[in-house]
């Protein structure tokens, strides 16, 4: 099974805190406060007025008690079940690419993409243009479209702004018209970033420790420490899971099948790589917001097929699924199967990777657990 080139070792840590701290990635003071963030972009985030039925928000999926993720175990909207979990949003300032897949070259890009998702928002950017305007909304001025063109999208039913009724709409407008509602969506995509890019480093017992050089917390909990040191020794975890956000933000084919373990279906990153140059939401945010965009032009390689970027750890234990289609459903079964790997499907185009089974006592497993629970 392909995964990827090993990048690092582990070397021998001993029984010092800080040694087990400097494996994982946790070598500098924590954040816990990211600082304030856009008043405007948070209400659009929680605010259900952007979509064009009035029932979905962001964080209808990205629910910040179930770690930024969506409380059911696959992303639900609109009536319609997506094929895929929803993935926290803990580290997405800290990624170049964005969604299982990273097709979105950058935050502004994902949520755009977001918004007229017949899957997801259902809305579109007249529609977000048109929630710009509203006196109680928080976005700054310049966001708004101008006076003129105000007047005229104003008087569409939210009704025709869904995904799939805006386009003729859209198209009736001039170039110029178009230009201004194209920046009045970019605008709003950009303030619902800045609040998730400061969204605040959660509490836990790692964290404080470090913050506080206070391991009394740790010291008291002998089956977490002891998965500490499994995550980062024997079961190899950290390879990927390692920094402060507990990901590596690359992607990898881990094995994950479909449901029933026929095969891998959904091609991730391959297909990501394939229409990222021509995506229109990149191209958008690369026109109004070129200094979050990151490269969008690759060669590919049929090893990207299956897949998907490293999640974060963080409060992993709030999550309701596990795997880019939530196929595990609690983090038992994620640790059985990497201990095992029984279930595994390995593509044709693939060569033997370094994911093996980890041969861990059912102890061990135990502690690994309890080690990501506290996380």
């Amino acid at each position: 099974m392909t995964i990827f080139p090993l990048k690092i070792s582990f070397s021998a840590y001993s029984e010092n805190y800080s040694s087990i701290m400097s494996e994982l990635g946790f070598l500098n003071k924590f954040s816990k406060n990211a600082g304030p963030p856009s008043n405007g972009g948070e209400q659009a985030f929680f605010s259900s007025r952007l979509s064009a039925t009035n029932k979905n928000s962001c964080s209808s999926c990205h629910n910040p008690k179930s770690a930024w993720s969506a409380i059911s175990p696959l992303s639900f909207a609109f009536n319609h079940i997506n094929q895929r979990s929803t993935p926290s949003l803990f580290h997405s300032k800290e990624v170049d690419y964005l969604f299982w897949d990273g097709r979105a070259a950058s935050l502004e890009a994902q949520v755009m993409e977001v918004i007229e998702n017949g899957n997801e928002m259902d809305s579109s950017r007249i529609m977000a243009a048109k929630y710009a305007l509203e006196p109680a909304r928080k976005v700054p001025n310049y966001c708004n479209v101008s006076s003129q063109l105000a007047h005229k999208i104003q008087k569409i039913p939210n009704s025709e702004l869904s995904s799939s009724k805006y386009k003729n709409i859209y198209n009736s407008f001039s170039l110029p018209e178009k230009n201004e509602i194209d920046k009045s969506f970019a605008c709003v995509a950009h303030e619902i970033s800045i609040f998730i890019r400061k969204i605040p480093y959660p509490d836990n017992i790692w964290s404080n420790a470090v913050s506080t050089n206070d391991f009394s917390a740790i010291e008291s909990n002998n089956m977490a420490l002891s998965g500490a040191k499994l995550f980062v020794g024997k079961a190899g975890c950290s390879v990927c899971h390692y920094g402060l956000y507990l990901s590596d933000g690359q992607f990898h084919n881990i094995g994950i099948g479909d449901i029933k373990n026929q095969d891998i279906s959904d091609p991730g990153r391959f297909q990501a790589l394939k229409e990222m140059e021509e995506n229109p939401y990149n191209i958008l945010a690369n026109r109004f917001y070129p200094e979050y965009v990151k490269k969008i032009k690759f060669n590919i390689s049929e090893e990207s097929w299956g897949a998907f970027r490293t999640p974060s750890l963080l409060q992993v234990r709030l999550k309701s699924a596990y795997m880019h289609n939530g196929k595990f459903r609690n983090l038992y079964e994620v640790v059985h199967y990497y201990n095992t790997l029984s279930g595994s499907v390995i593509p044709p185009h693939h060569y033997t990777g370094v994911l093996k089974p980890l041969k861990l006592t059912s102890l061990e497993e135990k502690q690994l657990v309890e080690f990501l629970n506290t996380l």
